[in-house]
């Protein structure tokens, strides 16, 4: 249970707000790559980032992958935020969760709080979203901050790298 729940966290951490006019390169598809990745994850997913002018749509699609162990093919989680810094909450079945997201020069900083509706356990993080000075890899930084109900998550900091895609693949 606190595995399955750790585990939709990860899922819902792929919420990000960042204004059309301060894009600043992150709007394009992003694919995983689990060798720079910590801790490292099967292969087979891949992000996508589109910016309008009063919000953020991502979309974390988790793709069959000949020979992997992935457990998630086929899921597709979206997300869309409001870019003005003002908190976001959408519903995920019973559960809530929350997304405020800020600039800090070239670095889209946020957080999110995930509550557990059957027991009100939360996970809350905060990520740390920088691109490449030649902005073919994304970086983020996740950090965890679990709360005493949930003592689950082996490593409460998490680094995934995706490389944009070309466009027309």
């Amino acid at each position: 249970m606190v595995r399955s729940f750790v585990s939709a966290v990860f899922v819902l951490s792929v919420g990000a707000a960042l204004p059309l006019a301060q894009d600043k390169g992150f709007s394009g598809v992003w694919e995983y790559q689990p060798s720079k990745s910590i801790p490292p994850k099967p292969e087979g997913l891949q992000l996508s980032v589109t910016a309008q002018p009063a919000h953020i749509t991502v979309t974390r699609r988790y793709v069959m992958v000949p020979g992997s162990d992935e457990t998630m093919p086929g899921t597709e989680e979206k997300y869309t935020c409001t870019t003005d810094g003002t908190p976001t909450r959408a519903a995920r079945g019973p559960d809530t969760v929350t997304w405020t997201v800020r600039w800090q020069g070239q670095t889209l900083m946020w957080r999110a709080q995930f509550v557990r509706e059957a027991d009100k356990a939360s996970v809350d993080f905060t990520e740390r979203w920088t691109l490449s000075a030649d902005g073919r890899t994304l970086t983020i930084d996740r950090i965890y901050l679990v709360s005493a109900e949930v003592v689950a998550v082996t490593s409460n900091q998490v680094r995934e790298v995706f490389t944009r895609q070309r466009q027309g693949r």
